[in-house]
C-alpha cells in the first residue's frame, strides 16, 4: 500500500470538509494528504483531472499516478485508516462492492449542499456551471 496518497476533495462542502477532518483525526501515520480542488494545481497533482471533474467526485491519487474516483476513492482513503475504518475501507474498495456503492455515492454528491444544510455544516458553494455537465 502506498505510504501517502492525495485526496482531492471539495473544500467548499460541509459534508466533504467534515469527513476530511474526521479522517485526518484518525490518520495517525499521515497516509492521507487532502487538497481542495478549488485552490490546488490539479495538473501538477493529477494530470487530466479538471476542476469540473473534481467538482463532481472525490479523487484519490496514489504516488504511482493511479487514481480512483467516487465511492472507490472514498473506500481507498478509508482503507488507509487504522482499526475498523481500515477494514471497512478494504472491503468497500473491492471492485464489486465499490461499483455497487457508486450510485449511492453520486446521489449524496449531487445533494451535498442540501445535506450540509440539513446537518448544520458549512453550506456548499457549488459552481453552478459545473453542475450542468
Amino acid at each position: 500500500m502506498d505510504h501517502q496518497v492525495t485526496v482531492i476533495y471539495d473544500g467548499n462542502c460541509g459534508v466533504c470538509t467534515a469527513l476530511k477532518i474526521e479522517a485526518e483525526r484518525r490518520d495517525r501515520e499521515s497516509r492521507l494528504r487532502f487538497v481542495p480542488f478549488q485552490s490546488s494545481d490539479l495538473e501538477q497533482i493529477a494530470p487530466g483531472i479538471t476542476r469540473q471533474m473534481a467538482s463532481k467526485a472525490v479523487y484519490l491519487v496514489r504516488a504511482d499516478g493511479r487514481r480512483f474516483q467516487g465511492a472507490r476513492a472514498f473506500f481507498e482513503a478509508m482503507r488507509r485508516l487504522p482499526g475498523p475504518w481500515g477494514l471497512v475501507g478494504a472491503i468497500g474498495a473491492l471492485p464489486p462492492l465499490s461499483l455497487l456503492a457508486e450510485p449511492v455515492y453520486y446521489l449524496v454528491a449531487r445533494n451535498r449542499a442540501a445535506l450540509s444544510r440539513w446537518l448544520n455544516l458549512d453550506v456548499c458553494e457549488l459552481d453552478r456551471s459545473s453542475e450542468a455537465g
